[in-house]
């Protein structure tokens, strides 16, 4: 790191049972454990810079495609409309999803990281950078669903992937969403407030949207192999202030992600060797 040197130049990559642990010390190191399976997570770093209104047409443009393959809409117990639901989903195609989603201050080069291969490639036109840590870096997690489906590993096979998308209570100034939009703080340096929302009457919360099988989710909220996978589309109004009423107000609505990745899938560590005379 002090010589400025590339990661893959001072790193040991190993594939493990998800259940393993290293028992040996290599270096003078760190591992970081980069298996997204079990993987529950919303991404809480978004975008209100330069790629604002690109995200905001990737937002439109997925509800689009839900439409065209086929989507009905998810009821709370009360019968009001929660979101919109499509299944049988690819994981290359959440994969490209993923990748879609852009970051003024995230262009990671793909040769940092492992399954390089399957990363995004960086944006040409601006320069290299990270701003993204690793179990909130979607590109990352876009990788690791591809290396899953080309490679196989693990105790399953990937899985098919459900993709909802959330209805909130904005529909004044939606466009070019036609639906109400979430009412979510975000502060000014792009971060946003909440994660998956919990239970209530008539509504088992958003990490059940798709409603999965009960046996095949733990109580954690963790898809079992077998589970279809989870992408959540939240769109945050740009007039979103939160229940805070802290929001910053933005130029343009704001997309964001939940995914829920069922377990079964390989696993990877790697370990950073922060000593490299050793």
């Amino acid at each position: 790191m002090e010589e400025h040197a590339r990661v893959d130049e001072a790193r040991i990559a190993l594939r493990t049972a998800p259940s393993a642990l290293l028992t040996a010390k290599i270096g003078i190191g760190k591992v970081h454990n980069i298996a997204f399976s079990p993987y529950t997570h919303v991404f809480d770093r978004v975008e209100i810079a330069d790629f604002a209104g690109q995200n905001e047409e990737l937002a439109s443009r997925t509800i689009g495609e839900m439409h065209s393959r086929g989507s009905r809409e998810v009821r709370v117990g009360q019968g009001d409309a929660r979101g919109l639901l499509s299944k049988g989903w690819s994981v290359d195609q959440i994969a490209s999803l993923l990748d879609e989603w852009a970051f003024s201050a995230h262009n990671p080069d793909c040769r940092d990281y492992p399954h390089s291969e399957y990363h995004r490639q960086p944006d040409p036109s601006r320069a290299t950078n990270r701003s993204l840590g690793t179990r909130n870096d979607p590109y990352l997690v876009a990788a690791y669903l591809r290396w899953w489906a080309a490679n196989g590993g693990g105790e399953a096979a990937p899985p098919l992937f459900n993709v909802g998308v959330t209805f909130g209570p904005l529909g004044d100034d939606s466009a070019p969403l036609d639906f109400p939009l979430l009412n979510r703080a975000i502060t000014a340096q792009g971060a946003i407030e909440g994660g998956w929302s919990g239970a209530s009457s008539g509504w088992r919360g958003d990490k059940f949207f798709d409603n999965p099988d009960p046996n095949l989710v733990d109580a954690a909220g963790e898809r079992k192999v077998g589970a279809d996978g989870l992408l959540l589309v939240h769109v945050v109004h740009k007039n979103a202030v939160g229940r805070s009423q802290t929001g910053h107000v933005r130029d343009h609505h704001t997309l964001t992600f939940g995914i829920s990745i069922p377990s079964g899938g390989p696993a990877f560590s790697v370990v950073v060797n922060y000593d490299r005379r050793s």
